[in-house]
């Protein structure tokens, strides 16, 4: 008889519930990032807590120029716009669970143990970003975001309607 190789089936399995596992703390990380960014705890994101956050997020570090904020800004409502809800309509979690998984993947398609350690960052990032809109609302601050864009002909977009940025006290009820 010749050589029959043997797999250790135990450590295939093992592996396997290990990215089990893993998938899992992603999916609850994500959900808690969803959390996060829905400060105003309505069940849905809408386009100004997304942006809201995002500007948080990028700005937190240091002082920034108003040009750069203006920056992020701007593609944080492109990319709610085109990759969240095109009419800037708030999402649910299953629509931003899809839209993390599908930047994810785009990071890093294989590797979950560096999406683990991608999302930390992000929920680090989120919680001091969550931490500043909490004290803002606390101080009675104006928002960040003063207004949003419209798509017009095309893709393009122009500040054609204000929107009052996330009240100042109690949930957001838009209808």
């Amino acid at each position: 008889m010749g050589n029959i190789l043997f797999c250790d089936c135990e450590q295939i399995l093992q592996a396997k519930e290990d990215r089990d596992g893993l998938d899992e703390v992603n999916s609850q990380m994500v959900h808690r990032l969803f959390e996060l960014y829905n400060y105003d705890r309505h069940g849905k994101l809408s386009v100004d807590e997304f942006v809201t956050m995002r500007l948080n997020q990028k700005c937190s570090h240091a002082n920034v120029s108003q040009d750069f904020s203006e920056q992020i800004k701007e593609q944080s409502i492109r990319e709610f716009h085109t990759q969240l809800d095109a009419n800037f309509k708030p999402v649910s979690y299953r629509t931003f669970k899809q839209y993390m998984w599908r930047n994810l993947k785009a990071i890093e398609p294989t590797d979950r143990n560096a999406q683990f350690l991608i999302l930390e960052g992000l929920l680090i990032e989120a919680q001091v970003a969550r931490e500043m809109v909490e004290r803002s609302r606390r101080r009675n601050l104006p928002t960040i975001l003063t207004s949003i864009p419209t798509a017009t002909a095309g893709t393009e977009f122009s500040p054609k309607r204000k929107v009052a940025g996330p009240p100042l006290t109690g949930p957001a009820r838009r209808q």
